[in-house]
């Protein structure tokens, strides 16, 4: 492997198959058989149709460059290798429900909600947003602690899947730092008990699916494709601004394994062929920063 090596992931919340790709003048072929593994995740499915219509995403993994000093989960062939050189089996879960609300999380049921419609309901549920902005902030410094990373750990799990919003690191027109205070507490919990962290932008600029869990407010229960606006406008622009700002900021963390750069995406009918320049484009700023 090399700097240039690619890490590609087609995923629902069960099954995750990785690829590589050499970015070179040839392209490696092999049996992606061999690369698959399995996640457990928080999240349900109500059926095998679900996994098929949603079974998309892509993970930028972090390479580095081979050296005696490098301290990063790297690629060789068709292994993933952990920072002593052993091949490295993800076992992961997903945090959902922690800085994403969804509805069938937080209700036990299929009704479509939001995070920002569960936001204002709190709003008006506890006299202002202010309010409602603390609830959420306590809400994120203690649903997910130290004590579960460490049940996790026992349980046999090595990696956590962290769910977000773009909103995080948005706001007012301007990049900001607000996520990262949640991010490092779960990675530093995570190294304390040898896990690793998957970081995974699940709501994007302009909505990259129809689904309330990418807080689509213009959508519905119906779920209507033309909801998506991911690829318009300077969307793509202000995500891959966001992923290059957290991938500078944790470029020295090995704790950090990979980035799943955008749940489950369902372009808009006919536009299918926009998905993967947009994946092009956010990998490229990553690597501006994180080579």
């Amino acid at each position: 492997h090399n700097k240039d090596t690619n890490i590609c992931l087609i995923a629902h919340n069960s099954i995750i198959i990785f690829f590589t790709s050499q970015l070179q003048s040839t392209r490696s072929t092999f049996d992606i058989s061999s690369l698959c593994c399995t996640t457990t995740t928080l999240d349900k499915m109500s059926s095998l149709k679900q996994v098929a219509a949603l079974l998309s995403a892509i993970l930028f993994l972090r390479v580095a460059p081979s050296s005696a000093t490098t301290q990063f989960v790297s690629v060789s062939g068709t292994k993933i290798l952990d920072e002593s050189g052993q091949e490295l089996l993800i076992n992961g879960i997903n945090l959902g429900n922690w800085l994403v609300w969804e509805g069938y999380s937080m209700m036990g049921d299929l009704k479509y909600r939001t995070h920002s419609e569960f936001l204002s309901s709190l709003s008006h549920a506890l006299g202002g947003d202010s309010r409602a902005a603390e609830f959420e902030h306590q809400w994120r410094l203690n649903y997910v602690d130290e004590r579960a990373i460490a049940d996790l750990s026992n349980l046999g799990f090595n990696s956590v899947r962290v769910p977000f919003n773009f909103k995080l690191f948005y706001r007012d027109g301007h990049i900001v730092d607000g996520g990262f205070e949640y991010f490092d507490r779960v990675i530093g919990y995570c190294r304390s008990h040898s896990m690793y962290v998957l970081l995974d932008m699940h709501g994007a600029p302009g909505f990259q699916n129809p689904g309330d869990h990418s807080d689509n407010v213009d959508s519905n229960a119906d779920q209507p494709r033309d909801t998506v606006k991911f690829w318009d406008g300077n969307n793509i622009k202000l995500a891959a601004s966001i992923w290059k700002h957290i991938a500078s900021y944790y470029r020295n963390e090995p704790v950090v394994w990979g980035y799943d750069l955008i749940n489950e995406p369902v372009p808009q009918s006919g536009r299918e062929y926009e998905l993967l320049p947009s994946y092009v484009e956010m990998g490229n700023a990553i690597r501006e920063v994180d080579p």
